[in-house]
């Protein structure tokens, strides 16, 4: 079976980066037209800033400061091992093809309190928190 186009990418990162780089210089306005399509999008989604994770991730943790700390908890005691990441989601009991598990909280006072579930039920959690 041949590689995906993501692993052939990974695999030859130095050519990839020469070709971008020849195709921006090749087609100027192709490529503004891209940049301003995609920096609307950003702004029609609220995210000022697209594709810089640090800014990104400064505002949260400004915005939804106890969010970003029980998830920062959570993720520093998974690394650590003192919580293992299930691999089958506690609501479906799917085990995700591709992705992980990911951990839902319902209350960011309580870090380590979380559900298990894989991405479908994750964003069905929040649709159903949004219509409460």
């Amino acid at each position: 079976m041949g590689k995906t186009s993501y692993e052939w990418n990974k695999a030859h990162r130095e050519k990839c980066t020469e070709a971008t780089k020849r195709w921006r210089i090749n087609n100027p306005e192709k490529y503004n037209a891209s940049m301003r399509k995609s920096k609307l999008n950003c702004k029609a989604r609220g995210t000022w800033t697209c594709g810089d994770k640090a800014s990104q991730t400064r505002r949260n943790k400004e915005r939804y400061p106890e969010k970003w700390q029980a998830t920062y908890l959570l993720n520093l005691a998974v690394r650590r091992g003192d919580i293992i990441r299930p691999k089958k989601c506690q609501s479906c009991n799917e085990t995700p093809n591709k992705g992980s598990i990911y951990g839902h909280h319902k209350d960011y006072s309580k870090p380590f309190e979380v559900v298990w579930v894989c991405w479908k039920c994750h964003g069905l959690l929040h649709n159903e928190e949004k219509v409460v």
